[in-house]
């Protein structure tokens, strides 16, 4: 979480509680308790008025739910504790004693209680409301109330209390003598240390005076994540036919966790510096950018907010324009057949991605009879297997070769019939087999046929995907 969050955090969760527009009066309502030290009568209802006892984080919460809207959720993986905070308020004549009785997770959860002191709260209150003068009812997150704030959680003395020991608690102190409430925050203290949803609670007990116990258990969400993430995790393109316009698209790189200060912009490659696929400069994302992203995640399941992003722009080419210069001999298109490439990113964390960009090559030639050769039904290994399929193109005067040493995996044998003319198209009868003891299983996901085209000055590469299974 970058400062500026931090900041809007501790002033979104302060403010509210000390001039009581929402959080106080939400979930946990408890009227203020007069009970005497020593009576003897029987507590009903919660003695600590807590704003909530769950935080979870909301992409879209209620305008009356302020902790939600700032509580961010997103953690990355350290040896280190994150407070989750449940702020509260003693209302009664007397002092309330709060302890812990359990906890979800003994390795990764404690807990700790701190007050706010009477004398600076009321010097907070004096000093936001000097910037509420100027500024309007509520201060808005600036110097002049970031600086109360600070002090305000700075003077706060914090206990740890002792899941081991029941017993023990901490005492809240009783409002003071004009009747202000004890201001002070209960603290689940967090290890996370998984990827993904990490559920947890915590159960407490409190007590006044001489009267039994009231449970109340709180509960959290944590979700750990990489500083750095990569949005698609894939880029499937469909169809390229010949003719078709350029592919144009972003990958974003982003994090829940950082803000700009703390995550420069990642490097980004074309897997093979292939010339089909170029990648432009990775481009800082505005506050809107950011907004809509979480949106459009938010359609695809992910409920995320993300604190910085950049976006990453890629083009592919069907054809390469004529403007681009390519050593002599490169082809201007790429293989018929499938497209298979791929973009590296590296952010913050050591993190790497690849993302994989798939197409599917069409034009040239192509099978009548599905999109590649599938010999449908195993076959037994001893014998092998051979099968036939028919290739097709507009294209009379296209000549079509097998380049043996190219095709995979080695053992697969490939010929091509003479070509005939039919109804204006140039037809092959394209044959592969699998020689016996070759194979025994599924054929490597890689199995193609790869032939050689030629039309006028042009050389083009046809790549023609195999898929069988000896047994």
């Amino acid at each position: 979480m970058n400062s500026t969050m931090k900041y809007v955090v501790l002033i979104g969760l302060i403010m509210v509680v000390v001039f009581g527009v929402t959080i106080i009066s939400i979930n946990v309502e408890t009227p203020g308790l007069d009970i005497p030290v020593d009576s003897k009568d029987t507590v009903s209802g919660v003695p600590l008025s807590f704003s909530m006892t769950a935080m979870v984080f909301d992409p879209a919460p209620p305008e009356d739910k302020w902790p939600q809207k700032y509580f961010q959720g997103f953690y990355e993986i350290k040896d280190e504790q994150v407070p989750i905070p449940f702020w509260f308020q003693n209302r009664n004549s007397v002092p309330v004693r709060l302890s812990v009785t359990g906890r979800s997770c003994t390795a990764c959860t404690r807990a700790r209680v701190g007050i706010v002191p009477a004398e600076a709260l009321r010097t907070f209150k004096k000093q936001a409301a000097m910037a509420a003068l100027v500024q309007g009812a509520l201060p808005v997150p600036d110097l002049a109330t970031v600086l109360p704030a600070v002090a305000l959680f700075d003077s706060m003395k914090f206990q740890e209390l002792e899941f081991d020991q029941p017993g023990s608690g901490v005492d809240i102190p009783a409002a003071d003598a004009d009747g202000a409430p004890t201001l002070g925050v209960f603290q689940m203290m967090v290890k996370v240390n998984i990827i993904g949803p990490k559920p947890l609670h915590a159960m407490t007990g409190m007590r006044v005076g001489n009267g039994p116990p009231t449970p109340l258990q709180f509960d959290t969400v944590v979700l750990g994540v990489q500083p750095c993430l990569v949005h698609p995790k894939s880029v499937p393109l469909g169809e390229l036919p010949e003719g078709a316009a350029e592919k144009t698209g972003t990958v974003v790189c982003w994090s829940a966790t950082r803000g700009f200060e703390d995550f420069p912009p990642p490097t980004a490659t074309a897997g093979g510096k292939d010339p089909f696929i170029h990648l432009g400069a990775p481009v800082k994302m505005t506050d809107v950018e950011l907004s809509r992203f979480d949106a459009e995640l938010g359609r695809d399941g992910q409920h995320v907010r993300a604190i910085s992003g950049y976006t990453i722009p890629y083009t592919v080419y069907r054809r390469l324009p004529d403007a681009v210069t390519v050593p002599p001999g490169t082809p201007r298109e790429p293989d018929i057949g499938p497209f298979e490439r791929f973009i590296d990113v590296a952010g913050v964390g050591n993190q790497a991605y690849r993302v994989p960009v798939t197409a599917t090559v069409t034009g040239l030639v192509n099978l009548t009879d599905g999109k590649q050769v599938d010999f449908e039904k195993s076959f037994a290994t001893a014998y092998g297997a051979s099968i036939e399929k028919t290739l097709a193109s507009s294209r009379t005067d296209l000549a079509l070769e097998v380049l043996a040493d190219e095709t995979t995996p080695r053992y697969l044998k490939a010929t091509l019939s003479e070509p005939r003319v039919e109804a204006g198209r140039k037809l092959w009868t394209l044959k592969v087999t699998v020689p016996p003891n070759a194979c025994s299983g599924p054929l490597p996901p890689d199995s193609a046929v790869v032939l050689r085209g030629k039309t006028g000055g042009e050389v083009q590469k046809v790549r023609v995907g195999v898929k069988g299974a000896g047994r």
